[in-house]
């Protein structure tokens, strides 16, 4: 997902709004290639960490055999550490600090994130939050000055940054409503375990309810001479947040939030995906 919005950035966002865009072809895929190398690894060992919940949660992963592998923690720093390395090698070329830090942290993050981050209140749900939120900036940080507030380019990453941060926020706190079966039994301590059910929904609805606001804000500013654009991004992505938020207040079984989890990973893949919209301003 991120990076088919990368994709969009580089061949059609960026040039929308006549960008000088500074990767080739190859960089540019390269840099990617180093993101899905640490995503997979942060996937592999956060599975590989949840087998015992997993099995609590009766949930089965198809690549099971992979993570009782004895070659499992090889193949986990092969990926990570090959992607931190082309990510940084890369950052150091084009004197880009902000990626280079950025790779540093995702690896430091994901590499703890099991042992001492996921079972504290919260502090899991934010930091892979973060990550969303960081890897989206990533590529753009190598074309555009992200401390220019002025250009419209920079005001708009930051917000789909935003936005995307407050929604993968919601979906991990429902996802750990899902899973606060096998999460106690892990001794785990999530926010649902430590503060209920009802009070962690009524979080997860809030951040829904301030992306909502803040998408009415954003999309009326930037599409209220035209009014389809408006039309369409009401539509694709405030109503569906809202009724997502509405549905949370309502929802008691496991089954439920599961739903909910997967449409709030597809509310945040359109909202991504309407970065077009703004080709077309």
């Amino acid at each position: 997902m991120l990076f088919l919005v990368a994709c969009l950035v580089y061949w059609s966002f960026f040039p929308a709004f006549r960008v000088e865009q500074n990767l080739s072809i190859p960089i540019f895929l390269l840099l990617h290639l180093s993101l899905t190398l640490i995503t997979c690894g942060g996937y592999l060992i956060n599975d590989k960490h949840d087998m015992q919940t997993d099995a609590v949660n009766q949930k089965s992963k198809k690549h099971h055999a992979l993570l009782k592998s004895a070659y499992f923690y090889h193949i986990y720093l092969s990926l990570s550490i090959s992607g931190v390395i082309i990510g940084c090698v890369i950052s150091i070329i084009y004197s880009n600090w902000f990626a280079f830090c950025s790779y540093i942290f995702a690896f430091l993050i994901l590499h703890f994130y099991n042992h001492y981050l996921k079972g504290k209140l919260l502090l899991g749900n934010l930091s892979t939050s973060l990550l969303i939120s960081l890897a989206l900036l990533l590529y753009p940080s190598f074309e555009i000055n992200l401390l220019d507030f002025k250009s419209h380019p920079t005001r708009i990453l930051y917000f789909f940054a935003l936005s995307s941060f407050l929604i993968n926020l919601s979906r991990e706190i429902i996802k750990d409503i899902e899973d606060i079966q096998g999460d106690h039994a892990d001794g785990l301590q999530t926010l649902p375990i430590m503060a209920g059910k009802e009070r962690s929904k009524n979080l997860a609805f809030f951040l829904l309810i301030i992306s909502a606001i803040l998408s009415v804000f954003f999309y009326t500013f930037y599409f209220l001479q035209i009014s389809y654009l408006l039309q369409l991004s009401y539509a694709l992505i405030i109503v569906p947040t809202l009724i997502i938020a509405y549905f949370i207040t309502k929802a008691k079984k496991q089954k439920q939030f599961k739903r909910l989890s997967f449409a709030l990973k597809i509310l945040a893949l359109v909202g991504l995906f309407s970065l077009v919209l703004f080709t077309w301003i």
